[in-house]
């Protein structure tokens, strides 16, 4: 009898993307479907730390940019848009490190107390 092997297994290098795809998270801006992404891959073992850590600063970029924007569409706008401060780059990407996060966040704030951004 032959073994057949699956094509949902995920392997240790996959990016966190198609990870999350695996993970049946919703895709949608909400933070609650990261969240949900983030418990299953705890019970997982196999998942490295980072990926949890970025998904972690993922979930907290998304929950701070729907409060300051007040509303789903202004954030996920801003978050998927290019910044210049940046360096051309989208908010949301920046979540690899946590100097680029911090450097979000800090952006986010100005923004709350009416600096552009």
């Amino acid at each position: 009898m032959k073994k057949i092997k699956s094509k949902r297994i995920i392997k240790l290098k996959d990016k966190p993307k198609r990870f999350i795809n695996h993970a049946s998270v919703v895709k949608s801006l909400g933070a609650d479907g990261i969240d949900v992404s983030i418990e299953k891959c705890s019970i997982m073992k196999s998942v490295p730390l980072s990926v949890l850590q970025k998904l972690t600063r993922k979930r907290l970029l998304i929950k701070e940019a729907e409060s300051v924007f007040k509303t789903v569409f202004r954030a996920k706008t801003w978050l998927n848009t290019n910044n210049p401060y940046l360096k051309n780059k989208k908010p949301i990407l920046c979540t690899n490190s946590q100097k680029d996060f911090d450097k979000v966040l800090s952006m986010l704030s100005s923004i709350k107390l009416g600096f552009p951004g």
